[in-house]
């Protein structure tokens, strides 16, 4: 089975990425409202406190060494680095598997609990991250994208199925899980990395060449995935977790559409501009054109919003999801100045600005902090501490443009 090759163009590259991604939210998209007449906005808070936790962890597990796998040359040496990474994964893994079996051990069974399942997700994530960057590397664009829609399916019906067995969050938590364990265990056979060879010394000189992902990049992440976990925490703790459940729904709903769309896209710019910058070439003009491209795309679903949220989110998700709409219309204010950003985070380790990039994430967590505060000690509304936390974090995304602008011009000025 061949990927699309890079004769086939940046086009052809792009829709096969985004195709796969489209479809596998559209599976995930259409098994919702079927999910959400199984569970409560209760039990999805509940798993949205494991899932973003999870995705905090991520970075922990991966160093964010994932994404350097594109920048190693060579089919063996990529493998063998995908494979390094991979190992360094599972070993951050055991770690916090074992601090959960000290929690357990002082008497917090539930803490314990909560900790190890967000683990063992977190591991997940951070394995296909590897996985998914070495397809990209290869080319192997078709296979991701099939790999992505099979999860979807897996996941999709594993949590219908097991909510008529016991419609609890455990049941959704070990959906996701074992999902993502299926699929990169195929992935891991596809690519042959089990026989790949593997040189510890040699994988620590690759490091030395790629430590910026590691000093600033990883922070970075575990900054943005907080931000992620503490609206979800912070309504769990100040209202309740029903609340975190409208939350939930909501930023499914809305960010994880959002986030395929930038992500297929920056997944072929990334190795794109990585060229273009190697061969000298200007990057403007294609940096233009996605974004424009990417705010035509997503100013419709805003619109829509605004205009039939309330009805279509009821219509949709059933009587006990109306109250989502009101936080996915705030939500969708925040995804639309991040999404036609993506293509100018895609540069930040092309020039190098992984600095910067930091200090702007801290930035992002300050504001977080302020606009959920304003909901919960002044407002005291959960709906308006999403709000203000959206509003005020659209600055720090158009700081990146600002800064990534410069450099671009910097460069193309020499």
């Amino acid at each position: 089975m061949k990927g699309i090759g890079p004769r086939n163009g940046l086009l052809a590259k792009i829709f096969t990425v985004l195709a796969g991604g489209v479809l596998a939210q559209i599976i995930a998209f259409a098994s919702t409202p079927w999910v959400t007449r199984l569970y409560t906005p209760t039990e999805f808070g509940v798993f949205s406190n494991v899932s973003v936790f999870a995705g905090f962890l991520m970075p922990l597990l991966s160093l964010s060494l994932p994404m350097a796998v594109v920048l190693t040359r060579g089919k063996g040496r990529g493998r063998a680095f995908a494979k390094g990474t991979m190992l360094l994964s599972c070993l951050g893994g055991l770690v916090l598997l074992g601090l959960s079996l000290v929690v357990w051990l002082s008497g917090a069974e539930a803490t314990a609990y909560a900790i190890a399942m967000a683990t063992l997700f977190g591991l997940g994530i951070a394995l296909q991250e590897s996985i998914m960057y070495l397809y990209i590397k290869e080319q192997y664009y078709s296979i991701r994208a099939g790999l992505l829609v099979i999860q979807a399916l897996i996941v999709a019906g594993l949590k219908i199925a097991l909510g008529y067995i016991d419609s609890s969050a455990n049941s959704l938590i070990w959906s996701s899980i074992i999902g993502y364990s299926l699929v990169n265990l195929v992935a891991v056979l596809h690519l042959q990395l089990f026989s790949v060879k593997f040189n510890r010394l040699n994988f620590y000189a690759a490091l030395k060449s790629k430590t910026q992902f590691i000093k600033f990049r990883t922070p970075q992440n575990l900054l943005s995935n907080l931000n992620l976990l503490l609206p979800v925490s912070v309504l769990t703790y100040f209202f309740s977790a029903g609340d975190a459940g409208l939350y939930a729904l909501a930023r499914t709903v809305i960010i994880l559409p959002a986030t395929i769309l930038g992500k297929s896209i920056t997944d072929v710019l990334y190795p794109k501009m990585v060229d273009m910058v190697k061969g000298k070439q200007h990057v403007s003009q294609i940096l233009n054109k996605s974004v424009l491209a990417l705010s035509l795309i997503t100013v419709l679903p805003l619109v829509i919003l605004e205009w039939q949220g309330d009805y279509l989110f009821d219509l949709v998700f059933g009587d006990k999801w109306s109250g989502s709409a009101d936080y996915a219309k705030w939500v969708m204010v925040w995804v639309f100045f991040n999404i036609i950003n993506k293509p100018h985070t895609a540069l930040i380790p092309v020039f190098n600005l992984e600095k910067k990039f930091l200090k702007n994430s801290v930035s992002n967590f300050i504001l977080t902090c302020a606009g959920l505060a304003v909901g919960v000690f002044w407002i005291k509304d959960p709906v308006q501490s999403i709000k203000w936390m959206s509003l005020l974090t659209v600055v720090p995304q158009l700081m990146i443009v600002v800064i990534v602008m410069s450099r671009v011009r910097d460069y193309e000025k020499k």
